[in-house]
């Protein structure tokens, strides 16, 4: 008798307990799947955001800005880290190369309008800072970074020539086998009556890329200055 009424009063107890476990674990898995819909939403303003070209801008509201938020809102989503920051990568590295080549077929005017529109000329930085010193990309992404840098300076900010190619030795010495920054290095000498500095570095970019016609024409231009000097 004196047992089943032990058992009896005890029963509350455990029934309690049981219904707030039950309701502990509903809470979490209403809690996750909110979370989960949120990145979701994230993820899709994130690939929107890639599709528009809105990598860097307008500030606050452009990819890398979401990378961020899903970072510090969610630190324990690595996958979800991953994912995010390959895409970025790709699409920073991806326009920065079109844009390169664009500015070997157009000159100037291009980095002009891409940078007034898109900050073309932190996109190599940024991939490289998210990349991470350690990786195997670093030092060629932040020799681009630097080559681009060169050519804000020299068409946007009207920067002088001898700080434009320090730049531009800059970005050399990280990527000595870039030869479109040597036929830049080349056209700076040009530019400021280096006539010899401007062949020499006019070859080595032939070298590196013996079928550059735009180098081989460059190269023709300064020895003429150079024998008629």
């Amino acid at each position: 008798m004196t047992t089943r009424i032990i058992a009896t009063l005890l029963l509350p107890v455990w029934y309690l307990s049981s219904f707030s476990g039950l309701t502990s674990q509903l809470e979490t898995n209403v809690t996750t799947n909110i979370e989960q819909t949120v990145i979701q939403n994230l993820e899709e303003v994130f690939q929107e955001q890639i599709d528009d070209g809105d990598l860097l801008r307008p500030i606050g509201d452009s990819a890398y800005d979401t990378y961020q938020s899903v970072l510090e809102e969610y630190p324990t989503e690595e996958t979800i880290h991953r994912k995010l920051k390959r895409s970025l990568i790709a699409a920073l590295v991806s326009t920065s190369d079109e844009a390169l080549t664009a500015y070997f077929d157009q000159g100037g005017t291009f980095i002009q309008a891409m940078n007034q529109a898109q900050a073309i000329d932190q996109y190599y930085a940024v991939a490289a800072q998210l990349v991470g010193e350690d990786h195997f990309l670093h030092s060629g992404l932040m020799a681009k970074a630097y080559f681009i840098d060169a050519l804000s300076a020299k068409y946007i900010e009207n920067t002088d020539l001898n700080t434009v190619n320090t730049i531009l030795q800059e970005s050399l010495s990280l990527d000595p086998y870039a030869s479109y920054t040597y036929n830049e290095i080349g056209q700076t000498y040009l530019e400021l009556g280096d006539y010899q500095k401007a062949c020499e570095f006019f070859k080595s970019a032939i070298q590196w890329n013996p079928n550059w016609n735009s180098a081989k024409e460059n190269l023709r231009i300064a020895e003429a200055a150079l024998i008629k000097r």
